[in-house]
């Protein structure tokens, strides 16, 4: 597996992620012409894994005694492989970059492929490999934990039959299984213009939770006041909405700018390590592309999902493309859909160029007061409803 250079691959929307076995842990792009846009080394082992990071007497204490992963919650015995003197970091101190690799054998899985690949710092990458390999090694087979089955005797013989002999739990179900009818159910009267219960209707006075709730047995409905009021939050930017997972979140404050976020935990207190400006807004600059992508923006309000398109550029300089970052930003209304939430994703369909997509019901008012340039006005469905 390691001499023969076996490469792998993992393809994602925009980077594909190729290991070759004992020489490189590589990160690039292609456009369709096959030219090659972008290019990271994550890692390189100039000669044989075994030879640099474990010295022939530590080979057979790894056989012996693998060290454990969690994966998914379970300890997996791996063989752990780092690989460094990858690409200059373009962050920090441009130290290399270095991907710590993990062999591990999974039994359902019969193929040598990458599983998983994460950033866990700047420029430090962790691999998982799916290794079939290992798995006809016994010290690297997965852990499996047995269920312990557990026997019952019974304490008296006047609900269940003498059983000579203890039994497994199932085993004494299909000996001797009680049953006994549901319960009737208690059906309410159907309301009627004699016996309707009153309907108690309150409102909160804290604008951040302003809500009208109609009481009746328990069940709140949220009225119209507090989609206005997150409408109205959402568009003066008074409340940005945060996304994401790994070592990049994504912060977006609507008319302010769109952010890449890493945070970082020190005596137990969470605060920004780094943030990149993937677009800002300038409304000249959105007028100006919105004439250009006319029919694009046309297209949009008309289709199954309504949806506006605005444009955030100046963003961070993207050194690979020279070029300063920009998003295109999506709002969809989700017609039909209840409650407030709002579902939001980012993507990097080209180089520094992203598109973040926001979903949900509250946008679907915007469409009905918008400007020649089609963003979103401040109209009275959003104000103070009190």
């Amino acid at each position: 597996m390691f001499f023969g250079e076996t490469c792998i691959y993992q393809i994602h929307s925009y980077w594909i992620y190729q290991l070759c076995n004992g020489k490189h842990f590589r990160q690039y792009h292609e456009e369709k012409s096959e030219k090659m846009v972008q290019e990271y080394y994550l890692g390189k082992l100039d000669e044989f894994w075994q030879t640099e990071q474990f010295p022939p007497s530590d080979v057979s204490g790894l056989e012996e005694s693998p060290p454990q992963i969690s994966i998914a919650g379970k300890s997996m015995p791996h063989v752990p492989v780092l690989m460094t003197g990858g690409t200059p970091c373009d962050i920090g101190d441009l130290s290399p970059r270095q991907v710590r690799v993990y062999y591990v054998c999974f039994d359902d899985n019969p193929r040598l492929e990458i599983h998983s690949i994460r950033e866990t710092s700047s420029c430090k990458y962790e691999a998982i490999v799916s290794a079939p390999q290992l798995c006809s090694h016994p010290s690297f087979k997965p852990n499996v934990n047995e269920d312990t089955e557990i026997f019952c005797v019974p304490t008296s013989d006047d609900d269940i039959p003498q059983i000579s002999s203890p039994k497994s739990y199932k085993v004494m179900l299909g000996d001797h299984v009680i049953t006994e009818p549901f319960p009737s159910a208690k059906t309410k009267p159907i309301q009627t213009e004699k016996n309707l219960t009153p309907v108690k209707i309150t409102t909160t006075k804290d604008p951040k939770v302003t809500q009208k709730v109609i009481e009746d047995e328990g069940a709140k409905i949220v009225s119209t006041a507090t989609i206005a009021w997150q409408l109205r939050n959402f568009l003066e930017g008074t409340e940005c909405l945060t996304g994401g997972k790994g070592w990049w979140h994504h912060e977006f404050c609507y008319g302010k700018a769109l952010y890449h976020v890493h945070y970082e935990i020190k005596n137990k207190v969470k605060k920004v390590h780094q943030r990149i400006t993937l677009g800002q807004w300038f409304p000249e600059l959105h007028v100006r592309w919105a004439k250009d992508h006319e029919k694009d923006m046309i297209a949009a309000r008309k289709a199954s999902k309504p949806t506006l398109l605005l444009y955030y550029t100046n963003g961070d300089l993207c050194h690979e493309i020279k070029q300063r970052r920009s998003t295109i930003v999506k709002l969809k209304c989700l017609a039909g859909s209840k409650g407030t939430a709002i579902a939001v994703s980012l993507t990097e369909p080209k180089m520094c160029e992203y598109v973040l997509v926001l979903e949900s019901a509250i946008f679907c008012d915007l469409f009905n007061n918008l400007d020649d340039a089609g963003v979103p006005r401040l109209s009275a469905r959003t104000q103070d409803p009190n």
